[in-house]
């Protein structure tokens, strides 16, 4: 009972200060906004190494440390992982269900060595994607500089 009297002060607090405050002083505290560095706290690298390429940074940087330590623990390659252990039965299932005529080879090829950095052009554009589109945003892909991002579907390595 004591918490939702809080919510209900809290939510009421908040109705009033936002309607308190004038259109000027919403319009300075987006543009402030708009200059801060997407990720406080610590400082972007002047160049960033991954998979033996070094990528050279820009504003665009959003890469927190929390996400540069999963990215280093390399979760499909430790024989013992659960989804190490997954994606080795669904690789078995793919090689022993669908093979070439005569049973002699594998009819699918499995890619799981591609890189993991790729150009905004292998990422978005090679797909169509256009330029106002909601996965382009920082909030929603990780960028290493304007030109180059972690790749986010498997579909970056299949341009022509």
């Amino acid at each position: 009972m004591l918490s939702l009297r809080l919510i209900r002060s809290f939510s009421t607090t908040i109705r009033y200060s936002s309607s308190a405050s004038s259109s000027s002083n919403l319009k300075e505290a987006n543009a402030s906004t708009l200059n801060t560095p997407l990720i406080k706290g610590y400082e972007k690298p002047e160049t960033y190494h991954i998979d033996g390429k070094s990528f050279e940074t820009d504003d665009l940087w959003n890469l927190s440390p929390a996400v540069q330590k999963l990215m280093a623990r390399r979760l499909l390659e430790e024989s013992s992982n659960p989804l190490s252990l997954l994606k080795q039965r669904l690789i078995n299932y793919f090689h022993q269900t669908y093979r070439k005529p005569g049973n002699r080879s594998p009819l699918f090829t499995i890619c799981d060595k591609e890189p993991r950095v790729v150009t905004t052009y292998e990422n978005f554009d090679s797909l169509l994607t256009p330029l106002d589109h909601v996965s382009r945003r920082p909030s929603d892909t990780y960028y290493v500089n304007s030109t180059n991002c972690l790749r986010a579907h498997t579909s970056a390595h299949q341009h022509s």
